[in-house]
């Protein structure tokens, strides 16, 4: 159940941003955001999925901690940092593609138990945006509905996995683009994948050929 929603946008590498504002869903359009949410903070029971922590010196934790417990005026007052804080980051970037960006508050009839934070690139969800006089208003239609599964960046908290992770972090090219995690100054573990690939980088760097096949070997 999702209790709280900013919507923003955000184009141009950053340059041009319809600032958050409270935004009322309707019934499909939670059901979009709520999909997308759950699929977000699933990645944390996936065995290999990457583990986050909060770098020394980010605001996030206290800003996720506000977005959570305060109220409405609260709410998008975090909303506006962090929208701010990511159109800043997406300036210095190759890659950033325009975006909705949405925070999210959701739980159960008692209240609020997890912030989100969803960077949803427009066209591959197949979003059409309308910016009305109290913001911007995401009209969803379901059968153009991608799988939540193409979420490419996003951000929950708390995370279950404490004390081994603080915080879900997705982020699909965090080998090649930092922007999103520098934004909000989080770091994210290298996936498996990434991890043998340097190892077997760094042994065939730093070992003779006769050698390295072996030391491969016994990695395998």
């Amino acid at each position: 159940m999702i209790h709280l929603c900013a919507l923003a946008v955000i184009t141009g590498r950053g340059r041009n941003v319809v600032p958050p504002s409270v935004s009322s869903l309707a019934v499909d359009e939670e059901d979009f955001l709520q999909r997308h949410v759950d699929r977000l903070r699933g990645e944390a029971s996936k065995p290999q999925s990457p583990r986050g922590r909060f770098r020394e010196g980010s605001t996030l934790l206290q800003d996720f901690k506000v977005a959570l417990t305060g109220d409405s005026t609260e709410f998008v007052e975090v909303a506006a940092q962090l929208v701010d804080s990511l159109a800043n980051a997406m300036r210095v970037a190759t890659n950033a593609l325009d975006c909705v960006v949405a925070l999210v508050t959701d739980g159960s009839e008692t209240g609020p138990e997890h912030v989100s934070l969803l960077k949803l690139d427009a066209e591959i969800e197949a979003a059409q945006l309308q910016q009305v006089q109290d913001g911007v208003r995401l009209r969803v239609f379901r059968d153009l509905l991608p799988r939540p599964g193409q979420l490419q960046k996003g951000l929950s908290w708390p995370d279950p996995r404490v004390p081994q992770s603080t915080i879900v972090v997705k982020d699909r090219n965090s080998g090649t683009a930092l922007y999103f995690q520098n934004a909000f100054g989080v770091d994210a573990s290298p996936s498996a994948l990434d991890t043998e690939r340097a190892l077997v980088n760094a042994l065939a760097d730093e070992l003779p050929p006769s050698d390295a096949a072996e030391a491969l070997d016994l990695v395998g």
